[in-house]
């Protein structure tokens, strides 16, 4: 009995110093920085179809951000002010350039969510040292360039030659003819052609290919696969709003579309060159901003970015979002974020959190991150092997990659490109008209010689 007892004791200390080892562990981890990239929230929608409904449908305009848009930011920053600085009290509750990096497409969605989120992140202290206004909001300043200029955030819309070369060919790809080829629901198909043109002599079901052709009959809109969205866009958006729809959209067609969207939209950055020219063009510069904060180069330990549903996605396909097993098109106000951790060693490892719905912004009390595992990494994964499972997809000069048309370099991509290429054709009029001019003198003098010489002859 005695010995049992000692045993029970011995083993009851040890799994108390173990406790203590893990905790003392935990409280050693250090959450250094923090990048968040999100999309915005709730907006109208951005391409009409002609003849259903008008513009006056929505406050703003189209492609605006809708009040309910603005609510579910503002919420999301109350969450992440509670979360990172309340809690982990990652930076000062008040608002210093020193602490926070915010930037943003240069798309007024994004740029109304992230002033909607960043009303709740810093809120002025009533023992605040710095000077304000008094008032519950301090403004933040929100850095963008244009949106066609920005390869960070938008590049697949950027001056990217190759990007775009590719694009072009992804609906030949195995991929996509097999999606034009996969049968649609009954009841989704009964939905569309019993307003076409065409219904008596359909037969029964229908193929995604023929489905894009009766939604172009009925919008009178060029729609195929790759730009489905056009369509689906304004019939989700106006359906989200109880705003009036043609009779054939019905929740039932609407939810298909939306899958397809989702389809479409992964696929524009599947394929090693594709997410080095998008997704590892992002991933490159939130890893830069790690590498100055572990080198204590820059101060800031929070950067926000305010983008798309298409930025999400091409950072989650570089990241490969199919071993995470995301298939739906990133909603209204869904977020990645990357951190970064020291463990109680200074060593640094990433976690990586992905915020993905848009119900829990309006129903739920806690911010819920889903956890996402690289392939052969654990969720704390060390900063090397995230830097090597990300390296293959990181573009080493992306202006140059860009400009590469299959084979040959493109010419015709960069603003000193064409600035060279111009002086070089002025120089070479400048020389060709020197040359003519020349010529032209030396025919004059040689014309002048020979009548000379003629002259001479004469005599």
């Amino acid at each position: 009995l005695f010995i049992i007892m000692a045993a029970m004791f011995i083993l009851s200390f040890a799994a108390l110093l173990l406790c203590k080892a893990v905790n003392s562990q935990q409280s050693g981890e250090t959450l250094e920085l923090v990048q968040l990239v999100f999309r915005h929230g709730d907006r109208a929608a951005v391409n009409p179809i002609p003849g259903v409904g008008t513009e006056g449908d929505w406050p703003l305009g189209y492609g605006m951000l809708t009040g309910r848009g603005m609510k579910q930011h503002y919420k999301l920053g109350q969450f992440l002010h509670q979360h990172y600085l309340v809690h982990h009290k990652l930076v000062d509750l008040s608002y210093h350039k020193n602490n926070t990096v915010v930037r943003s497409t240069d798309v007024d969605r994004a740029l109304q969510s992230v002033g909607s989120q960043l009303a709740a992140w810093f809120i002025p202290q009533s023992d605040d040292p710095k000077p304000h206004t008094g008032l519950d909001w301090v403004p933040v300043p929100v850095h963008t360039v244009p949106k066609d200029d920005d390869p960070v955030l938008r590049p697949y819309s950027a001056d990217c030659p190759r990007y775009a070369e590719l694009r072009k060919q992804h609906p030949k790809r195995q991929d996509f003819v097999e999606k034009e080829q996969e049968e649609v629901p009954e009841n989704v198909c009964d939905a569309i052609f019993s307003h076409t043109q065409g219904s008596k002599e359909l037969k029964t079901g229908c193929v995604v290919s023929e489905l894009c052709d009766g939604i172009a009959e009925l919008t009178n809109m060029s729609i195929e696969l790759d730009n489905l969205w056009k369509a689906s866009d304004a019939l989700f958006c106006r359906l989200e709003h109880s705003l009036d729809n043609p009779p054939w959209a019905t929740q039932e067609v609407v939810d298909y579309l939306y899958l397809l969207n989702s389809f479409q939209m992964y696929s524009m950055f599947n394929g090693t060159e594709e997410r080095r020219l998008t997704g590892g063009n992002l991933i490159k510069t939130l890893l830069n901003n790690i590498e100055k904060r572990i080198a204590n180069e820059e101060p800031q330990k929070l950067f926000l970015y305010s983008a798309h549903d298409t930025t999400v996605a091409m950072l989650l396909v570089a990241l490969d979002a199919s071993v995470f097993g995301l298939t739906e098109q990133p909603p209204y106000a869904s977020m990645v974020a990357l951190e970064l951790w020291t463990d109680v060693d200074g060593s640094p490892f990433i976690r990586i959190g992905y915020q993905n719905s848009t119900d829990m912004l309006n129903n739920e009390t806690v911010l819920k991150f889903e956890n996402l595992t690289l392939p052969g990494c654990s969720f704390d994964c060390p900063l090397d092997q995230f830097k090597s499972h990300t390296g293959p997809i990181i573009p080493k000069d992306w202006d140059s990659e860009c400009s590469k048309i299959g084979n040959r370099a493109s010419t015709f991509h960069t603003p000193n490109t064409m600035i060279v290429i111009l002086a070089t054709l002025f120089g070479f009029s400048i020389v060709t008209v020197g040359i003519i001019v020349c010529r032209v003198q030396i025919q004059k003098r040689r014309k002048r010689t020979y009548q000379l010489n003629e002259d001479f002859d004469l005599e």
